[in-house]
């Protein structure tokens, strides 16, 4: 052939023409591999992650919670797609609305960044694929090839840490029914694909041979878990797969348990994805973007401090009474609307001033062993604090109350028992507090706080911890109240009757009442001396909420370290019970 092209005349021509259709051929091959991709990126990197998880662990006093545990992973960003779960225009929420119109715009920012790198990109608004049927993205991974699904792996479901049935909207007005994504996400027409279906979305996956998914998006504590292409259903599917922590929201009501502000409620929604379900990622290290929060000011609100009521300067005429006072700031907390009108919990203080000698306290259920090291560690800790504390009170004239429950046959010989016995018996009264108390009558009504009858019938707040108490397992040995708690045999008293301690009550004209010690759900809500029947009593209750100790297990709903637990009992009792104090001032 070449020999051909050389004894003619025009051959070196026909040469050239031959060059040229063959380059016009891998021009037009080059082309069709480009089609044939089709939603394929051209555009590959590798990025460096940090892979977030938590595990359970122990420290070196044996007190159990939570590690935070980072892994650093280099992935191909053409093996790597991003799903974005459910962000809808529109919803029948008014909040979800205002916060995903913030979210909206930094969430295509993010897209666009990670897609120019080389990340499949995966739209899922769920329940609206009839809007999108003719977008040439839907076709897209429709055409997809069918691949059988891999057999599933068992796994245990887990509780999950805040209420996500029933109202878990967090403000009121109704903005319109589900019918697209929020069209701040721009949808790349070229590349990206639109499924909500399961199936299809690992058909896809298959295709582009995608190793590491990530999702974003609403609700964390629902769709980004459930849907039939989230992070539930990838793990039983064994597909590698990762919450971006910081483009996601969840749907809680902060007036539904745990009662914690919705911020907080996104937080432990994505701790208990990454200590149950898979790890998390941050935006940043993928696009560059600063992790997002929506509302800065609920930080600098929340980053104040408590203001403490100052009454030094009110002394000098209150000196005048012999009688001893007891100044304290009270903190409570109520239901509220911040700036965008979204609920949240108010902080509330104000000043209290206690006649010392019309003052007792309670101290619960302080044994000399726990059920476990940690806790026995911790209360014996307590104990020391607690007995200095009520040391310094005894010598103003305020009265001591011993209640340990279960063991009062181990006291039965002592004076102690013996005063409260021959106190006068008085008629308990019968009003039953089954509720919340309401925190602004604290802020109308003068101790002692009487309950009304709107408050009758309620049901209680669930408690915030899905644990009920901790025992001693110990049952051969006699348990009693610790021992580095001093008795005073001569003025305290040691009871754990609620017909006992009302009599005690009435004998010694006893309008406050502090509370310590060991604050089970059950020394909250149902045993014969708990806050709840104090309350009930008319008695001003304040707990001392730096000289309580809490029953716990980190590894229970709703899954958090000892302090943040702690937290939530805390709070739980000034939102719904009574005031909180701290001990230092009462020694003032």
């Amino acid at each position: 052939m070449r020999l051909y092209f050389w004894k003619t005349p025009s051959g070196l021509f026909r040469i050239y023409r031959l060059k040229n259709l063959i380059f016009k051929l891998n021009l037009l091959i080059m082309g069709m591999i480009i089609l044939l991709i089709g939603s394929k990126n051209l555009h590959a990197d590798k990025v460096k992650l940090h892979f977030r998880t938590q595990i359970k662990t122990a420290d070196e006093n044996g007190y159990k919670g939570w590690e935070t545990i980072e892994t650093e992973k280099e992935i191909e960003t053409n093996e790597g797609a991003i799903i974005i779960c459910d962000v809808w225009e529109e919803k029948g929420c008014r909040a979800h609305v205002e916060r995903i119109g913030i979210m909206a715009p930094i969430i295509d920012d993010f897209i666009s960044i990670a897609r120019n790198k080389g990340f499949h990109i995966i739209h899922a608004p769920s329940a609206v694929m009839e809007y999108y049927k003719d977008f040439p993205p839907r076709k897209r991974i429709v055409a997809a090839p069918f691949v059988p699904t891999p057999k599933e792996k068992s796994i245990n479901d887990v509780d999950l840490p805040v209420e996500s049935h029933g109202v878990t909207c967090d403000s009121e007005g109704n903005f319109g029914r589900v019918e697209r994504q929020h069209p701040a996400i721009v949808i790349d027409q070229d590349h990206d694909v639109i499924s909500d279906k399961g199936q299809e979305i690992w058909n896809y996956i298959q295709l582009e041979d995608i190793k590491n998914v990530f999702i974003l998006g609403v609700h964390t504590n629902m769709c980004i878990l459930t849907r039939p292409f989230a992070i539930q259903q990838m793990v039983k599917w064994g597909v590698n797969i990762y919450l971006i922590r910081d483009l996601t929201d969840a749907s809680y009501n902060p007036f539904t348990w745990p009662y914690i502000n919705q911020r907080e409620g996104t937080e432990l929604a994505v701790e208990y994805i990454e200590k149950f379900w898979c790890p998390s990622v941050s935006m940043t290290e993928i696009s560059g973007i600063p992790e997002f929060s929506y509302f800065p000011w609920r930080d600098k609100e929340s980053q104040k401090e408590t203001n403490n009521v100052k009454l030094a300067e009110s002394r000098g005429v209150i000196y005048k009474d012999p009688t001893e006072k007891l100044y304290v700031s009270l903190n409570s907390q109520r239901k509220g609307l911040d700036r965008k009108k979204l609920n949240i919990w108010e902080k509330l203080d104000m000043p209290g001033v206690f006649n010392a000698n019309e003052t007792a306290i309670i101290i619960m259920n302080m044994y000399d062993r726990m059920d476990s090291p940690e806790a026995t560690n911790r209360i014996n800790t307590l104990s020391v604090e607690i007995n200095e504390f009520v040391n310094s009170l005894r010598r103003k004239e305020v009265k001591v109350i011993h209640t340990p429950t279960g063991c009062i046959e181990y006291y039965q010989n002592e004076a102690t028992r013996e005063s409260i016995l021959n106190t006068p018996v008085v008629p308990l009264p019968s009003t039953d507090l089954k509720g919340a108390r309401y925190l602004y009558l604290h802020m109308l009504q003068r101790p002692p706080y009487k309950p009304d009858s709107s408050q009758m019938n309620v049901i209680d707040p669930p408690y915030p911890l899905k644990i009920d108490h901790l025992k001693d397992n110990s049952d051969d040995i006699q348990i009693k109240q610790h021992p580095e708690i001093n008795i005073d045999l001569r003025h305290d008293v040691i009871s754990d009757s609620e017909q006992e301690i009302w009599n005690f009550v009435i004998e010694n004209d006893i309008d406050n009442v502090l509370v310590v010690g060991f604050l089970s759900k059950g020394n909250i809500l149902k045993n014969s001396f708990s806050l709840k029947k104090l309350i009930s009593m008319g008695l001003n209750v304040v707990v001392v909420k730096d000289l309580i100790e809490i029953a716990f297990d980190p590894y229970v709903p709703p899954y958090v370290n000892y302090d943040r637990g702690k937290k939530y009992v805390v709070d739980y009792i000034e939102k719904f019970w009574c005031t909180t104090c701290m001990s230092n001032e009462l020694l003032r």
